[in-house]
């Protein structure tokens, strides 16, 4: 597993976002992990997510961005 990034999501829990293979097959996972007992686990609340469909979900993602900005919810982007 390689982990590309982590957002704190609360004190106690954080979104892991990281590439691995699964039988054969290569996925992002975007994982929900919290703290039990001074550990990090896994949760159930998560999205694995194959290679390819990456450029979908980087587009509903920059659709979403375009929203939350044109509704305020967000700042405008620098530049």
């Amino acid at each position: 597993m390689t982990c590309i990034a982590s957002i704190n999501k609360n004190q106690r829990e954080e979104l892991l976002i990281s590439l691995e293979q699964f039988h054969g097959v290569w996925l992002v996972n975007a994982r929900v992990w919290y703290l039990k007992d001074d550990t990090m686990q896994p949760g159930k609340q998560g999205l694995a997510l194959r290679v390819e469909l990456l450029p979908q979900l980087q587009k509903a993602i920059t659709d979403a961005l375009d929203l939350a900005r044109h509704e305020g919810l967000i700042e405008a982007a620098d530049g």
